[in-house]
């Protein structure tokens, strides 16, 4: 169970108005009885937004891969349990 007095904190993976082309990171995820990770993105574009997730281990080792889409004008947010079920750590 999370603790209710957590703060949830933001990170730029892109900032605003960069090209959408290229690899861009994330650093500290954790999955825990203690903490979790959210992953979110915003398609403000005109089309389709569809991207991929690599997760690395400590050690930089491919442990999940999620390819997700957006449409146009939307926002979302994703656990990394959901899109990484079988990781933890």
């Amino acid at each position: 169970m999370l603790a209710p007095h957590l703060l949830g904190l933001g990170a730029v993976a892109q900032p605003a108005g960069e090209s959408g082309r290229g690899l861009r990171y994330v650093s500290n995820l954790v999955l825990s009885d203690a903490f979790r990770t959210n992953v979110g993105a915003l398609n403000p574009g005109q089309e389709e937004l569809i991207f991929s997730l690599l997760l690395r281990n400590d050690s930089g080792n491919i442990v999940g891969l999620a390819t997700l889409s957006l449409p146009p004008g939307r926002q979302q947010q994703w656990a990394l349990s959901q899109l990484f079920p079988d990781v933890t750590g």
